[in-house]
């Protein structure tokens, strides 16, 4: 196992020499941040999902696409964010 740890790091030391990857990898890591965001918050507010679909009126699977940190629509995150009271900032 601790093996293929150190290989999985040296290739993914590799991959990050390609400024591609690296872009692309910081925005996945940010999706997958707020979507942890997104569920935690309707948690601990213990709202469910299909409840949060019905209030924000967005569809039940885009819901699940934000908590997984899927790519969605803007609108999509803005108005999930509005309903929970996520404040949002762009640099």
């Amino acid at each position: 196992m601790k093996e293929r740890l150190i290989a999985f790091e040296n290739h993914l030391n590799e991959l990050k020499q390609n400024v591609d990857f690296v872009d692309a990898f910081e925005i996945e890591k940010k999706l997958l941040k707020f979507g942890l965001i997104i569920s935690s918050t309707r948690q601990e507010k213990k709202i469910s999902m299909r409840k949060l679909s019905q209030i924000s009126g967005t569809p039940l699977n885009q819901i699940v696409k934000l908590e997984r940190g899927e790519n969605c629509r803007i609108n999509t995150y803005l108005k999930v964010c509005n309903t929970l009271g996520i404040k949002i900032e762009f640099n």
